[in-house]
């Protein structure tokens, strides 16, 4: 092979040399781009590889075919630097919008690069046999690669692409499609940064791609943030200017020939002819192959969508929806008792208009309604006033005019009027029915701040009637959790501390208070715990408080602190609870226990505080409530039990329970129909047996006899090991296995469970057996809960270890535990595989595992 002249031998080093900056350059500008940054990163990996021949090729004379590698090589990475350099610079929705094409010019070069490797006679060159496995290995994967346009910016393509082929994108879509363009670049989703890269993205594009840019630049155009108010308003009002007043009847090819109906989807059939695509497609899947208007034989079954149509449909829908949402102005200027059935329709038409699209809703505010809400609800009639505030709610989202009506810098605005006009609105506010949705657009709004103004600074029955507007508002933990970190709890407890607050008051503050320590319960476990309360004097006080108020506001506060007893920051507030003065402490559970038999549905909350404060003297108590002959006492003080073994800083309470208290439990799993009661006592059998686990009573201490436990192999009573066996409490359990409700189930299982734990096995599995326990275990398999399922795999595993249940149980298990295979989760997948294998179903070294 012919070398190169020592002379151009060392331009040729100076090239590669060269070439290898070229290759390090591009490697650091990829980890700066921001469109299809995984595939530049990609392809300058493969560059990477290479490196190492061309360092090779730096030191020896090269031939022709060498020199033409390094060449092309040096000529493709330019082209990637070009390319990198062109996404640096041009616009960031341009380059998303193209980002196919590429990583449709990356993967030609990698090609390209791939081509010129294979012609480089790697096997002539005095390199290690490693290296040139390498580089073959490379030219291989760089020759079959392809780069797949990342997941977030294909899907924002395909949206695109659905609202231009579809044709009927509205406000809505197209928001949603910039809202995802902006969140794919990091662009700042405030409407002027938005504007600022649309209108970059407009700038004049090559001819080529002209009408592309333009579809999807008409798309985007759609979304509010590419147009100001002004720009809105003017576009509106010229439009439904050149309407008319009056609204069109349907053209007559608006209508299906089969329905009747003006069609919502139509689609044209062979025969030419249009119909509602679920009429048609009924048509033809009812056996007929006739065209419906000719009835001449359809050439096939093909139905193509008629966009042109539907386009056409729906400019007449909307011109006569503008043209109705303006004519019902007129009837809501000036109402007056004759005509309040007609504003209250209305009020109704609107919100179903405001409801039904986006874009509608946005007419509503276009056409200036928001003030004449604003005036209704000063009205005399309570479902105007409702409904006028239920369709402010929505529009505060999108309408400036609406959040000025909201906002707290304008309390006088959205409180307008005298004094009984302010009170007629809050009242609204306190007596309406509201959605989550709409609660939270107040809180959005500044409903809140309005509110709390009121409730510090009002007269006494405004203050009354802005609590419980607040408290109505409360129940959405979302808000509530946003009052606690705005400081809202210390104007409510003053409030209700305060000797001149009335009764009604007082009531609806700690109705408040209430709603917000039960928000505490459900935080998000990855964040800081947020506390109702800040200080170990905020607790005391406010418990203390318990003892001198009414009980409907005893109710409300035992209530706060059973949340906050069971919220995040519960092991903080029990241990101040537990620092009170023994006196407070003796006054607080007699309180407890008082509100507890005067107020039955609260028995729950209030024993489980009575428990927290310490007091050991009472499971006597607490195990007769538990047979008490009205069924709220009953299931609640069940349910305590459950609370409180489930709790591990009250396990003395564990230890105090006796037989009393396991035959009470074990007579309501056989004989109560309450689920949820059956479900807490079969919890509290599973953790005292459990539990008993920790005792030095088992089998070492004594030798077994015919009186002896058959699990325990020792003499077991129900006082001191909680033993399920002598309980007589095995086959209750198991006839619980088949309950229908899943929750009874697995504490069922649980329970069962504990017979087979560590050396219990061979004897635990004995008495499942003789107790026909085995068999409905195996059939929870068949259940939808991933976790019972999970319990059931762990427990057959370990009883399959024992030939004797293996071959007398397993053929039963098979199918189920093949399903699982199937159609489990990873998991249970896994679990039953090795159950299969364990079987000899399945080989040790099948892929499930």
């Amino acid at each position: 092979m012919e070398a190169i002249t020592s002379t151009s031998s060392m331009a040729a080093a100076e090239f590669i040399t060269q070439t290898i900056e070229l290759l390090s350059e591009a490697a650091v500008e990829a980890k700066n781009l921001f469109v299809e940054k995984e595939s530049f990163l990609e392809l300058t990996s493969y560059l990477n590889r290479v490196v190492p021949l061309l360092k090779e090729l730096k030191k020896r004379d090269i031939s022709n075919v060498e020199n033409s590698f390094v060449e092309i090589l040096n000529q493709q990475v330019k082209v990637v630097k070009q390319l990198m350099a062109e996404c640096k610079k041009k616009n960031r929705v341009y380059l998303l919008v193209n980002c196919r094409s590429i990583t449709k010019r990356l993967q030609n070069i990698t090609r390209e690069i791939s081509r010129a490797l294979s012609l480089v006679p790697l096997s002539q060159l005095d390199i290690s046999a490693s290296m040139v496995q390498e580089l073959n290995q490379l030219c291989e994967s760089m020759q079959s690669v392809e780069f797949k346009t990342a997941i977030a910016d294909e899907t924002i393509l395909e949206k695109i692409e659905t609202g231009i082929h579809e044709r009927n994108a509205d406000r809505s879509y197209a928001n949603n499609v910039l809202i995802s363009i902006a969140q794919a670049l990091g662009i700042p989703t405030e409407r002027s940064a938005l504007k600022k890269e649309i209108e970059a993205f407009k700038t004049p594009k090559d001819h080529a791609e002209a009408i592309q840019m333009d579809q999807i630049i008409l798309l985007l155009e759609k979304a509010d943030a590419t147009h100001s108010t002004e720009e809105k308003e003017r576009s509106y009002l010229t439009k439904r200017t050149s309407l008319g007043s009056q609204p069109l009847e349907p053209l007559q090819s608006f209508y299906c020939p089969i329905t009747g109906e003006v069609m919502v989807d139509p689609v044209e059939t062979s025969s030419g002819h249009t119909f509602e695509r679920s009429a048609i497609e009924k048509w033809l899947a009812d056996g007929s192959n006739l065209c419906p208007l000719t009835m001449i034989p359809l050439e096939n079954s093909v139905l193509r969508p008629n966009r042109t149509l539907r386009q056409s449909i729906e400019e007449w829908k909307d011109r006569n929806t503008m043209i109705t949402i303006a004519s019902i102005k007129s009837k809501l200027l000036k109402p007056s008792s004759g005509n309040e059935e007609e504003v209250i329709s209305c009020l109704e038409q609107l919100q179903n208009l405001c409801e039904q699209r986006d874009i509608q809703r946005e007419w509503i505010v276009l056409e200036n309604y928001i003030p004449i809400f604003v005036e209704l609800l000063g009205g005399r009639n309570r479902d105007i006033r409702t409904r006028a505030l239920v369709m402010l709610c929505p529009l505060a989202k999108d309408s400036n005019d609406a959040k000025y009506y909201l906002d707290p810098e304008h309390r006088d605005a959205f409180l307008a009027g005298s004094e009984d006009v302010k009170l007629s609105m809050v009242t609204t506010l306190a007596e309406m029915e509201l959605t989550d949705h709409s609660k939270s657009s107040l809180f959005e709004g500044g409903a809140l701040d309005s509110l709390l103004h009121l409730l510090s600074n009002g007269n006494p029955k405004m203050k009354e009637t802005a609590a419980k507007a607040l408290c109505n508002l409360s129940s959405l933990p979302k808000s509530t959790m946003k009052m606690i970190k705005e400081g809202s709890v210390n104007l409510l407890v003053n409030i209700l501390y305060n000797q001149t607050s009335s009764h009604c008051l007082q009531d609806e503050v700690a109705a408040i208070i209430m709603h917000l320590a039960t928000s505490t319960m459900s935080q998000n476990s990855n964040g800081t715990p947020i506390s109702l309360l800040e200080s170990d004097g905020d607790i005391h006080s406010l418990f203390s408080f318990i003892g001198c108020t009414r009980p409907s506001v005893q109710e409300s506060l035992l209530h706060a602190f059973y949340a906050m007893c069971h919220s995040p920051l519960a092991a903080t507030v029990k241990a101040k609870l537990r620092q009170l003065e023994k006196k407070q402490v003796v006054n607080c559970q007699t309180l407890v226990l008082e509100v507890a038999y005067s107020v039955k549905h609260l028995m729950l909350p209030n024993f489980f505080l009575f428990y927290c404060l310490q007091n050991s003297e009472n499971e006597e108590l607490l195990v007769s409530l538990c047979k008490d002959e009205h069924p709220k006492v009953r299931a609640n003080a069940v349910k305590l039990f459950c609370c409180l073994t489930e709790d591990g800083n009250d396990k003395e309470i564990i230890d105090r329970m006796g037989q009393q208290s396991i035959e009470t439990l074990i007579k309501i799993i056989q004989s109560c129909s309450n689920e949820e009661e059956t479900a807490s006592a079969l919890c509290v059998i599973s953790r005292l047996n459990k539990h008993s686990l920790d005792f030095n009573f088992l089998c070492g201490s004594f030798d077994y006899s015919e009186s002896g436990c058959p699990v325990h192999q020792g003499i077991c009573t129900v006082e001191s090991s909680f033993c399920l066996v002598e309980a007589n409490a095995v086959s209750p359990l198991v006839t619980l296995l088949g309950d229908p409700d899943q929750d009874v189930c697995e504490a069922s299982l649980d329970a069962l469970l504990t017979l087979i734990k560590a050396e219990r096995l061979p004897y635990g599995s004995k008495v499942l057996s003789e107790a026909n326990g085995i068999h409905p275990i195996i059939k929870l398999l068949n259940s939808t809960s991933s976790s019972l399922q999970e319990k059931v795999l762990n427990a057959l595993e370990r009883i399959f270890r024992q030939v004797e249940f293996k071959q007398r149980y397993g053929p039963l298990a098979q199918s189920p535990l093949v399903e699982l295979t199937q159609r489990g989760n990873s998991k249970t997948k896994s679990l039953a595989a090795r159950i299969l294998a364990q079987l000899n179903v399945l080989h040790d070294q099948s892929s499930y595992f």
